[in-house]
């Protein structure tokens, strides 16, 4: 990330972690009749879920036309999340939030190129086909800060703002093809993303009686992001990277069941994007050394998954 990227997240966080005498001018945060502020001062959540979802990978040409388009899935990949929270006072938290997967999940790859001509197909694109894919990594890290700004009846209203962190990678061995013999069982691709960004949000919190409810959305503009593809059969590495350009949304909500004072059992969805980003490409002949840049908006990816998973909170 560059200096502008950091001095976001720095002056962000500085203005969620200014007290609300600071940070709202006019006195508006408020404490209603029925506010409760639980005096619980740090909170661990783990929880196991499935994840599905799926990452583009495009090739363009000078022209911007797509000439090969790689579809990565997810299937129902389980994963296991962690989350810290430690709140020093009634109107400031400081969050980490954790993923990775468990395992290899399953997965699917379909390649397709454009037009068929250029593999010999009289269709209009060639297709090849891998269902013995594998997701490698699903790691993601998010460092937030957020500030109470209204709390009343049960209810408390937050800023937040952070910093985000994803890695995916994918392994696809065999497959099939409409334009040649089948693939030999040997790797044939493997691909990988790093998606990063600051971000803004909102979040809020609430209870009624043993029941409490979390949700959280946030945004960014200033994304970050490289992706790797290895073409094992042809020994050639591509190496995309994206400049700041592209956007990302996160959407969060979690609800609880509190089994006593301090342990609740919670069930939670997540959903996040890392919307289509594009620029340059380098590939490397790594048997040879012969290495070609390709300027431009010469390939771009995305990438979106969600998540439901079941755990429990424990506050102490």
């Amino acid at each position: 990330m560059g200096r502008a990227g950091w001095a976001f997240v720095i002056s962000s966080a500085c203005l969620v972690a200014l007290p609300p005498s600071v940070a709202i001018a006019d006195g508006s945060i408020k404490d209603g009749p029925r506010a409760r502020y639980e005096s619980d001062s740090f909170s661990a959540s783990f929880s196991i879920g499935l994840m599905t979802g799926k990452a583009n990978e495009f090739v363009y040409s000078p022209t911007g036309a797509t000439v090969s388009h790689l579809i990565w899935t997810f299937d129902n990949n389980p994963v296991f999340t962690g989350a810290f929270a430690w709140r020093p006072s009634p109107w400031l938290t400081l969050g980490l939030n954790a993923r990775t997967l468990i395992g290899k999940g399953e997965s699917t790859m379909d390649d397709f190129d454009f037009p068929g001509a250029v593999c010999g197909v009289a269709g209009p694109f060639c297709h090849s086909h891998h269902p013995n894919t594998k997701v490698k990594d699903a790691d993601s890290i998010d460092i937030y800060a957020a500030g109470t700004f209204y709390r009343a009846h049960g209810f408390a209203f937050s800023g937040v703002a952070g910093y985000k962190w994803d890695h995916y990678s994918w392994g696809a061995t065999g497959g099939t093809s409409n334009y040649a013999p089948p693939f030999p069982s040997v790797p044939v691709i493997s691909y990988a993303q790093w998606w990063e960004a600051p971000y803004v949000g909102l979040q809020t919190a609430g209870h009624w009686g043993p029941w409490s409810f979390e949700t959280r959305v946030i945004g960014s503009w200033w994304v970050s992001a490289h992706d790797r593809d290895n073409h094992h059969l042809t020994t050639t590495l591509f190496r995309d990277e994206f400049g700041n350009d592209s956007s990302m949304i996160a959407v969060n909500a979690k609800i609880g069941y509190a089994l006593s004072k301090n342990v609740s059992v919670t069930l939670s969805y997540d959903y996040q994007e890392w919307f289509l980003a594009k620029g340059p490409t380098t590939a490397t002949n790594y048997t040879t050394g012969a290495t070609a840049v390709f300027p431009g908006n010469a390939a771009g990816a995305d990438n979106y998954n969600h998540t439901v998973s079941a755990g429990l909170k424990v506050k102490f």
